[in-house]
């Protein structure tokens, strides 16, 4: 069986017979999760019957059991003559707010590789516990070479690298930083434009700063002045001194040769 909770969240299940029975709450407003089973200290009319997954776990009704009492007009019944109205779900509208911000981590250089530094905050009021995905689109003018970061597992397919975490990321902190290399293409000029997205399964409060986009001017590569006339100049030098030592040698001799004898 199935129904609906009216606008002040109650619901009911009429004329159902004695025996075991599970609820689970299901559908939940946007942004809303169940806060899970009743803490210390609560009791059956205070406390949430529901799991973090939303179920209850397995419950008796018969008459005159726990909880039970003689209905009433307000409770909604048209023939049960008792209900347990303390089988409920607690739930919660957590306030996270992801924030990804993208930087280029040093020159970008025609020709070479790049570093691009992406982290992620958290500036809600609650933390965040699911799994946080990063998503780097590449522009045509790089290629993948790798991201890595301490607690972060990564993976590109062609110019979309994707990079999930699992570690709870608490209010005001942020994740360790998340770090992609690519190439830039030889012959690139003007700017470089690269951008990141973050996502969680909780409801993100403040949405625009899930995006992050970093320009960056790329610098030519630097080239080494041509040598090769210093080089001719050098060996032409070399080949001169050369001759005029042979020149040297060669008058030396003669003069050794018809020097007269004393």
């Amino acid at each position: 069986a199935a129904t609906t909770t009216d606008a002040n969240g109650r619901y009911v299940f009429d004329d159902l017979p004695a025996g075991t029975y599970k609820i689970a709450f299901t559908t939940l407003p946007a942004g809303y999760e169940p806060t899970g089973l009743g803490g210390v200290g609560s009791t059956s009319a205070n406390d949430s019957n529901a799991d973090v997954t939303g179920a209850t776990a397995p419950f008796v009704l018969t008459v005159g059991g726990a909880d039970m009492r003689p209905t009433t007009p307000g409770d909604g019944t048209t023939t049960a003559m008792q209900i347990n109205p303390t089988i409920d779900a607690g739930i919660y509208r957590y306030t996270v707010d992801l924030v990804v911000t993208k930087t280029a981590a040093g020159s970008v250089v025609a020709g070479q590789i790049s570093t691009w530094r992406i982290v992620v905050s958290n500036n809600g009021t609650d933390p965040e516990i699911g799994t946080i995905t990063v998503v780097d689109t590449l522009p045509t003018e790089l290629s993948f070479v790798e991201a890595s970061g301490t607690g972060w597992t990564c993976s590109a397919a062609g110019q979309v690298v994707t990079c999930t975490t699992d570690m709870d990321l608490a209010p005001n902190s942020s994740l360790p930083n998340l770090i992609v290399s690519a190439t830039v293409a030889a012959g690139t000029a003007g700017e470089v434009v690269n951008g990141a997205t973050v996502s969680s399964p909780r409801l993100d409060v403040v949405s625009p700063n899930n995006v992050s986009r970093a320009k960056a001017p790329v610098v030519k590569a630097a080239t080494l002045p041509s040598t090769g006339s210093d080089i001719l100049r050098v060996v032409g030098l070399a080949a001169v001194l050369v001759a005029f030592g042979f020149v040297i040698t060669r008058a030396s001799r003669r003069r050794r040769r018809f020097a007269p004898e004393m």
